[in-house]
């Protein structure tokens, strides 16, 4: 699985992986929407400590929803680790 990790790691934060799924969904996006949802996932360490930014999804252990817009990132805790899931058109 590919790695992207946040610029300017702080000690404690938590590797951001992108599975291949969400890269490809990533990729087909309009470019505008692709910058919304790099920037999202840039944020994504800070995130996961505000909970106010992120929703647990229900009937799954650790996965969060992050909103970009009208897009939404699906993403998990994983050990120290996020993995992003996916991104989808909300709808």
């Amino acid at each position: 699985m590919p790695t992207a990790q946040r610029d300017g790691d702080s000690v404690g934060s938590p590797q951001v992986l992108i599975s291949n799924t969400a890269i490809n969904m990533i990729s087909s996006l309009h470019h505008a929407d692709k910058e919304r949802v790099e920037k999202t996932i840039r944020q994504l360490t800070f995130t996961v400590k505000d909970q106010s930014k992120a929703e647990p999804l229900k009937g799954l252990e650790n996965a969060y929803v992050a909103r970009s817009g009208d897009l939404r990132v699906i993403f998990k805790r994983e050990g120290a680790s996020l993995v992003i899931q996916s991104v989808v058109k909300r709808g």
